[in-house]
C-alpha cells in the first residue's frame, strides 16, 4: 500500500445524505459516504441532524464541523482510493450542493 503524500483536501461539496464530492490539492477527486461517522461517538453525534452535517468546513486541508469534529485528509483521501475509480481532473461530480472551499464555511475551495 502507498504511503499518504500529505496532500490537503481543497474542496468539499454535500451532494446527498451522508455523500460528500471532495477534491485534493492533486486533483483527486470524487464522492464519499460518511455515514459510518454520523453519530459515532460523542464527538460525531451532532452529524446525525442534517443541518449540522451540512456546515462543514475544510481547516487546514482537513473536514471539519463547528463542534470540533473532524476527519483526517490521509482518511479522506484513503477512501477515494479504495474506489474502483475515483474521479479525474475535469469530470463533472454530479449534482451540486453546499460547497465547501479552505478558507470559508459551507463553501470550501483552497
Amino acid at each position: 500500500m502507498a504511503m499518504w503524500d500529505m496532500n490537503d483536501l481543497v474542496e468539499a461539496r454535500w451532494v446527498e445524505g451522508s455523500t460528500l464530492f471532495i477534491r485534493f490539492d492533486d486533483d483527486t477527486a470524487g464522492h464519499v459516504d460518511l455515514s459510518e461517522y454520523r453519530g459515532h461517538g460523542a464527538i460525531f453525534e451532532p452529524l446525525r441532524d442534517l443541518g449540522f452535517f451540512k456546515q462543514f468546513s475544510i481547516e487546514s486541508g482537513t473536514l471539519a464541523w463547528p463542534n470540533g469534529a473532524d476527519i483526517a485528509p490521509e482518511r479522506l483521501y484513503e477512501m477515494l482510493n479504495q474506489q474502483e475509480r475515483p474521479f479525474v481532473r475535469g469530470e463533472m461530480p454530479g449534482p451540486r450542493g453546499t460547497v465547501a472551499d479552505a478558507g470559508s464555511k459551507n463553501d470550501v475551495s483552497e
